[in-house]
């Protein structure tokens, strides 16, 4: 991992931006909802990238489009692995 990737900031999905709203209005959220509405949006935003490298590569799926797929999730919007 380059050095610009390991400063670059990380982005806020809209999964978080509405957890964090709705507990700083309403309180705590349970951490089941959390933690499913998180992996849900994991998984759309693996597999959007996972189909659009597909399709840079004409269809081809290869197991490195999966595991880029999940790297960029990770250093883009994972915050935990910061």
């Amino acid at each position: 991992m380059s050095l610009c990737e390991n400063q670059r900031e990380m982005k806020q999905t809209a999964v978080d931006y509405l957890l964090e709203y709705f507990e700083m209005e309403v309180g705590n959220i349970p951490f089941d909802v959390k933690h499913t509405a998180k992996e849900m949006e994991k998984e759309q935003i693996v597999l959007a990238h996972i189909n659009g490298q597909s399709e840079f590569d004409n269809g081809a799926y290869r197991q490195e489009v999966f595991d880029n797929a999940d790297h960029y999730y990770n250093s883009t919007f994972n915050t935990k692995e910061r």
